[in-house]
């Protein structure tokens, strides 16, 4: 099927600057390793309307073309590599890091994928890898997971990353479950 750019987040940086992340995808859904390449672009507040106003980050300096950005650096393995659905980046002031957050594949699963860095286009740290608690339940042989893990600074504290997510086994109208909020330990050193 037809490729196109999913995923969408955006943040403001430290600088001022809308930071602009998206991810190739299958239209339809796929395999892991179908997923990506992971880019950022950047524009100022004014001009998020004009695409030719974007500039990509190609490893080194921002330029202009979509086509010259690189993506960020592959996971442990190509389950939790890319985001399948849902991503978000989010500045940490608590902790003074931007963090990436997102379940990995298959995208219901008990856990989050993080990545952190200390400059909204990277170098992003490979995926860090947490189980969400409540997350892996079955009911009546149904499996009821997470999914849409979302960063939350607003919880946060230093050490600590705050977190939301839906959990399919929290009552809410069919399957869809309720959100969570809670905090998990910052396993990277903070700047």
């Amino acid at each position: 099927g037809a490729r196109g750019v999913h995923d969408q987040a955006e943040v403001v940086g430290t600088d001022g600057l809308v930071y602009v992340y998206g991810c190739d995808g299958p239209a339809n859904g796929g395999w892991p390793t179908e997923y990506g390449p992971c880019t950022v672009g950047r524009v100022s507040g004014d001009q998020v309307a004009d695409a030719s106003a974007y500039r990509y980050w190609d490893g080194s300096a921002w330029v202009a073309g979509s086509g010259a950005a690189m993506s960020m650096p592959d996971g442990r393995d190509g389950v939790t590599n890319l985001p399948p659905g849902g991503v978000d980046v989010a500045y940490d002031a608590a902790n003074r890091l931007y963090v990436m957050g997102y379940s990995p594949w298959p995208g219901f699963t008990n856990q989050v994928a993080l990545r952190f860095a200390t400059t909204p286009q990277g170098p992003w740290t490979a995926p860090v890898v947490a189980t969400l608690p409540g997350c892996d339940d079955t009911v009546a042989g149904q499996d009821l997971h997470c999914y849409a893990a979302a960063v939350q600074p607003r919880f946060s504290t230093p050490g600590t990353i705050g977190l939301g997510w839906y959990d399919q086994a929290v009552s809410a109208t069919p399957l869809r479950g309720g959100y969570l909020a809670g905090r998990l330990p910052l396993w990277i050193g903070t700047t």
